[in-house]
């Protein structure tokens, strides 16, 4: 089952940010190790595992919200190099930080 924490737009797309228990889309005791977040392109939806501390859920979103972004951005592009990647996450650090603090906020409620 999911729970909805929220929305973030990344280009002219709208993606729904979720939580998930382990499953299909998160897990954290699969043979093959665990994936704590994942960016569903053609859905628009962000999936964050919900057993993280805020700590990790933050991390969590900000890795998805940049391949989000680099998804948005790939079709300028015919390929990349690692300079443009870091040029890519340089431009849109912060409203990729100021959805995070939106959606997971520091403070006294931190985990």
């Amino acid at each position: 089952m999911s729970k909805t924490v929220g929305k973030v737009q990344v280009g002219q797309l709208q993606y729904t940010i979720v939580e998930e228990d382990n499953g299909e889309n998160v897990y954290d005791d699969d043979e093959e190790g665990a994936r704590v977040g994942l960016c569903c392109f053609f859905d628009e939806k962000i999936i964050i595992h919900k057993r993280l501390s805020k700590a990790r859920k933050r991390r969590a979103l900000a890795h998805e919200l940049c391949h989000a972004h680099l998804e948005a951005t790939a079709s300028i592009r015919e390929s990349w190099d690692v300079e443009d990647v870091c040029g890519v996450m340089e431009a849109f650090a912060e409203p990729i930080m100021k959805a995070v603090d939106r959606i997971y906020p520091l403070g006294k409620a931190a985990e």
